[in-house]
């Protein structure tokens, strides 16, 4: 924590002195926090801002094998499968599956490693008017009775509200089930950060502020035998009411579906 002490005066309206601070060598995502106080103590505001560390910089005793979002090997859904600037993150509508592969042969002493786990960002994914590329009929003006699907526009997309639309999601690590999972929803709100950052230019957006839950499995000295025995950490993520996969430059969490070994 730092403490700025700003000279006021009434009226006062002035550009401050800039502020500089150190952010870690280590890649990942941070936010700072702003609090204005009087000199009593009396907070008057809050605000913060999110930064980026892009960096392939890890802790020593840290190995992360990693594939991206759109690397997938099989992917099968029953209503319809796409992706989102070009593999940032992919989605999967209906009931199915999305299967990676991780490989592992290069390290020899897996079953050594002190913990390991597998990381992934998911939400659920309902199949939107946009996604079906539905057009606008007739004349949209509400003052006029028009009623319109709220997520038919193609830059639309319903932010985080009481409407849920839950998935179960069931794992399969190298053939065999690993968790169940009730994904609570496919929110979309300011907490998306890495989804607001990366849309590009084009005065379009893209799924922006979506965004999803931390997934962790840990694994067990069975499961790194298996993964030693076949060279690879093969994964089958199964929902039954659609499933995002974010990368590490989309959603809440700057990671790709991951094999984390610590030493």
């Amino acid at each position: 924590n730092r403490v700025i002490d700003i000279p006021y005066e009434a009226w006062m309206q002035k550009q401050l002195d800039n502020y500089q601070f150190k952010v870690p060598t280590i890649g990942g995502l941070g936010t700072v926090k702003m609090i204005l106080k009087t000199k009593e103590g009396i907070q008057l505001h809050h605000n913060f801002f999110s930064f980026e560390v892009d960096s392939d910089n890890s802790d020593s005793d840290v190995s992360v094998l990693s594939v991206k979002a759109k690397d997938f090997r099989k992917a099968e859904w029953s209503k319809k499968q796409w992706n989102v600037l070009d593999g940032l993150k992919v989605n999967g509508a209906g009931k199915g599956y999305f299967e990676y592969q991780i490989d592992a042969s290069k390290v020899k002493n897996i079953n050594k490693a002190k913990e390991a786990y597998f990381l992934v960002e998911l939400s659920s994914k309902p199949l939107l008017d946009k996604d079906l590329n539905k057009k606008i009929e007739g004349n949209p003006d509400y003052m006029l009775g028009a009623v319109v699907s709220p997520h038919v526009n193609p830059n639309s997309y319903p932010m985080t509200d009481t409407y849920k639309n839950p998935s179960d999601l069931v794992v399969y690590l190298n053939g065999k089930k690993s968790i169940s999972h009730k994904l609570a929803d496919d929110p979309a709100d300011h907490r998306g950060v890495l989804s607001w950052h990366y849309q590009p230019k084009e005065r379009k957006l893209h799924e922006a502020g979506t965004y999803g839950e931390l997934i962790k499995i840990v694994l067990n000295a069975e499961d790194l035998k298996s993964i030693k025995s076949v060279g690879y950490l093969n994964i089958k993520l199964e929902a039954n009411q659609g499933l995002a996969v974010y990368s590490d430059k989309f959603g809440r969490f700057p990671v790709n579906p991951s094999l984390v070994l610590k030493w």
